[in-house]
């Protein structure tokens, strides 16, 4: 039996009894900075190693992925984008010939430019570009099922278009900025053309009929009024009238002007196939890797749990 001795055993008082001493193991020169962890405990080589066992799976789920990738984006059907760019033309841009004009115009704002969205992205507008073009009829905008393809009502196809095409107010340059994409291209930058056309038409009516019911409120109002001088202003006002009806056509003509017509990319707008192929072997790694680390941290888990059950 070893002793542990705190003194000698004279300075010991009286009835003093020496305690058994406990043996102290022999402490390391240098104590030891990386602790050895517990073989329950998963570590960055646990990570490491785990993929390495499992590295065939995943090279084969790399594979599967990139054949499936590739295969899915050569079997879909290929998108392309019409562009447009738009210009609201304030007064100085208009020509002197049209100063009378530019005078009843005045100058374009922004509010003119959301304007000119608002009446682009309304239902009104595109309904009419679909009858009068009667793209209903059209076997491009058809729901492709798994055993027949119908064609989409006037409803169906507004939500397609209005799926597809995205109009943007650049408010650094004043522009307003149109896309289409569709799967048949030469009708996408078609519908950009009839956008633009109906744009005009629209301002154009909407000018006359501004001025027609101005005219019949002031008309009526002249016949109502006794006073001369009064009559008379009101008569100068219909003539005012009369000559913005007349110069409504310039003014929608050169409400805007197109910066860019309307042109569709001859190469389609999704992505390639060897960039889709990528993306989807990235995927199947990721989802792999997660798999198979949770696979063998539930394993080592569950070895734990049963050397805590065995002791």
């Amino acid at each position: 039996m070893y002793e542990l001795k705190t003194g000698s055993f004279q300075s010991a008082g009286r009835g003093s009894e020496r305690a058994p001493g406990v043996m102290m193991a022999a402490q390391p020169a240098y104590p030891l900075h990386w602790p050895i962890p517990a073989p329950d405990v998963p570590t960055p080589l646990f990570y490491w190693s785990s993929l390495w066992r499992w590295r065939r799976w995943l090279v084969g789920l790399v594979f599967v992925g990139a054949v499936l990738g590739s295969g899915a984006a050569c079997l879909r059907t290929p998108t392309y984008c019409a562009r447009t760019v738009l210009r609201p033309v304030s007064a100085p841009d208009i020509t002197p010939q049209f100063s009378l004009a530019s005078s009843l115009l005045g100058g374009k704002s922004e509010a003119d430019s959301y304007r000119y969205i608002s009446i682009i992205t309304s239902r009104q507008f595109m309904f009419r570009l679909l009858d009068e073009h009667s793209l209903t009829e059209s076997s491009e905008f058809s729901s492709r099922g798994w055993l027949s393809v119908r064609r989409l009502d006037r409803w169906g196809i507004y939500r397609t278009l209005k799926r597809a095409m995205t109009v943007e107010f650049d408010r650094r340059q004043g522009n307003i900025v149109i896309e289409l994409t569709l799967s048949n291209r030469r009708l996408a930058q078609d519908l950009l053309g009839w956008m633009i056309a109906n744009l005009r038409e629209q301002l154009r009516k909407s000018e006359l009929d501004e001025s027609e019911a101005s005219n019949r409120s002031l008309e009526e109002q002249a016949r109502r009024t006794p006073d001369d001088i009064v009559r008379q202003q009101i008569y100068q006002h219909i003539a005012y009238e009369l000559q913005r009806a007349a110069l409504a056509k310039v003014q929608a003509d050169f409400a805007f002007a197109v910066i860019d017509p309307p042109l569709a990319d001859d190469l389609p707008a999704d992505l390639s196939p060897p960039a889709v192929a990528a993306l989807a072997a990235l995927a199947l790694l990721i989802a792999g890797i997660i798999a198979v680390w949770s696979h063998d941290y539930l394993a080592l888990v569950k070895t734990a749990e049963s050397r805590a059950s065995t002791r």
